[in-house]
């Protein structure tokens, strides 16, 4: 089993958190959290249902305005398990 690769988490600056307030995607953004909304996450599996890749999780997520880097995917959810 393959263990996951522990990043410091991602710190928002308060222009970045203002900035995903307005995002309609975004439920929640504190300090060292981001919450997408669940209807965004629905969207995001049922993207990854017809491909499942990370690249798939990455471009939905940089399509509706919530940076990659933001929204850090960690080496466990390599398989993206939902």
């Amino acid at each position: 089993m393959r263990m996951a690769n522990k990043r410091s988490a991602k710190v928002y600056s308060p222009g970045e958190m203002e900035a995903l307030r307005k995002n309609p995607n975004v439920y929640e953004v504190q300090e060292h959290r981001l919450l997408l909304t669940l209807e965004f996450r629905q969207q995001i599996y049922e993207e990854w249902v017809r491909e499942p890749k990370r690249a798939t999780v990455r471009r939905m997520l940089e399509r509706n305005g919530v940076a990659y880097g933001a929204y850090q995917l960690q080496e466990a959810d390599r398989d993206c398990q939902f």
